[in-house]
């Protein structure tokens, strides 16, 4: 069994690595009018800026980058990022991530909302489960496994 503080330090650990991380995304979008298309479970109005945000904030929780759900239409090279058609539903990826969010949306305003109420910090991310890794991290000998 691993002592308080090594569980410490690798949490710490992860955490640091995921805000490094957030340097190495740059978002392309290709669609028309720069309105964001097939948003099927984020809202429709969401701005650009707070779109990007959340998608950056999404692929941090899991440890992936953009091309893990978004079809790359465009190879990017070590100078130019990759542009990506974020409308498709050709990955497989992306509808399960569509489902995920659905799931948290219903624990968070079924369950959770009538207990915490407003405080928005009490409610369910992405991050929760996952913790940075692909698959949801169910106890903290996991962290290991992945």
């Amino acid at each position: 069994m691993m002592s308080i503080k090594i569980r410490k330090i690798i949490l710490i650990a992860i955490v640091l690595g995921t805000l490094l991380m957030i340097e190495s995304f740059n978002w392309q979008i290709v669609e028309s009018n720069n309105k964001a298309k097939n948003l099927q479970v984020i809202y429709q109005d969401i701005s650009d800026k707070e779109l990007m945000a959340d998608m950056k904030t999404i692929s941090l929780s899991i440890g992936v980058q953009c091309g893990y759900c978004h079809v790359v239409i465009k190879e990017g090279s070590e100078d130019i990022e990759p542009i990506y058609d974020a409308a498709s539903d050709e990955k497989q990826n992306k509808l399960i991530a569509r489902n995920m969010m659905k799931m948290t949306n219903l624990i968070n305003t079924d369950y959770l909302a009538p207990i915490v109420g407003d405080n928005k910090n009490h409610l369910i991310t992405c991050v929760t489960c996952h913790m940075g890794h692909i698959k949801p991290v169910s106890n903290i000998d996991s962290l290991f496994i992945h």
